[in-house]
């Protein structure tokens, strides 16, 4: 029998540590219990929290997804086949199928949020997204009161995006999800910081937990981690614009960096940001929403800090950007009304 909470503060529910009270509560730790939960009601599915900007109030159910299980469900020659639980944590899976042999995510690692988000953002770091390796899921439809599946190519996985920011946006709530792993392991470090540093260090042994350790230590030392500086993780997505587009933009700007591909080139928002002047700052006197000094695609909280506050200073970030360099920068987080 689940058990609803009525009021709930999210303070502790979310990295931004915002101390938003939710009007109903339930905590899902068996996709059984979804069929129990409240129809006709506005729901959320809250996961880790590390994603989002709350409001004071949500007047709806905040589900808080813990479903756990890590589960080998196949195995051929070539792949084998996990099936992971929504609620688990995203670093521990990684860092538990490195553990067991199984490879390919430990250019992801130390990502806040849970298994059943990663979809829902396509997230990725350090040269992949999660669709490299994503089998299919299983979800429970709000509107049938029903579970469904979803295999690669119904998901629409994009750059920060898939199906269920689009028509399955508020309808969803990914249960289990699977991942197709190769038995035989390639490294990718072809990414920036990671070039860097085996260029720098020519006797470092390409092995998939040293990556995880690798890329864990390039995180610790660029990103705040939420635990002591409350942040929702990177705040703005990349911009991608034609390569004539950044040729022109260059020329006149040839500090902003880029990452070419074919025709279009990603930019780098922190870049763009830190150009611009915002590292470190925020708006008004002792502001509670500032720019990270630490990393500038990173909008971090103290103590109070409440989504009007943050809105703003995003917006006042976008508005400038535009206006100095002609590119619309789109927020990454999900801002929750």
């Amino acid at each position: 029998m689940i058990q609803i909470f009525e009021n709930q503060s999210l303070l502790n529910k979310n990295t931004f540590a915002i101390n938003s009270i939710a009007k109903y509560y339930i905590s899902i730790s068996a996709k059984e219990e979804l069929l129990d939960i409240p129809n006709n009601i506005r729901t959320f599915v809250l996961g880790g929290g590390s994603n989002v900007v709350l409001p004071p109030y949500f007047d709806g159910l905040i589900l808080d997804i813990n479903i756990n299980g890590f589960d080998i469900v196949r195995k051929d020659s070539d792949f084998e086949i996990i099936k992971v639980g929504a609620g688990e944590s995203w670093d521990n899976f990684v860092f538990k199928s490195i553990s067991q042999g199984l490879f390919g995510f430990e250019n992801l690692a130390l990502i806040p949020g849970k298994v059943g988000a990663a979809p829902i953002q396509n997230i990725g770091a350090y040269g992949i997204e999660q669709d490299k390796y994503f089998y299919k899921l299983e979800y429970f439809d709000l509107e049938s009161n029903s579970f469904k599946e979803l295999y690669k190519t119904d998901c629409q996985f994009g750059y920060r995006n898939s199906v269920f920011k689009s028509t399955l946006k508020n309808k969803a709530v990914i249960t289990n999800v699977y991942y197709r792993l190769p038995k035989n392991w390639e490294p990718v470090i072809n990414y920036k910081d990671i070039n860097e540093f085996l260029s720098a260090n020519k006797d470092f042994e390409l092995s998939p937990i040293n990556i995880y350790n690798l890329v864990s230590q390039i995180r610790k030392s660029k990103l705040p981690d939420p635990a002591y500086q409350p942040n929702a993780g990177s705040f703005f997505k990349n911009p991608i614009i034609s390569r004539s587009e950044y040729e022109k933009i260059t020329k006149v700007n040839p500090e902003i960096s880029g990452f070419i591909s074919g025709d279009f080139v990603k930019l780098s928002a922190a870049k763009l940001i830190e150009i611009a002047g915002w590292k470190g700052k925020g708006i008004g006197i002792n502001p509670k929403a500032k720019v990270s000094p630490d990393h500038s695609l990173v909008i971090t909280g103290s103590d109070g800090v409440n989504q009007e506050q943050i809105i703003l200073l995003s917006d006042a970030i976008i508005n400038d950007i535009y206006k100095k360099f002609g590119i619309l920068l789109e927020r990454e987080v999900n801002i929750i009304q």
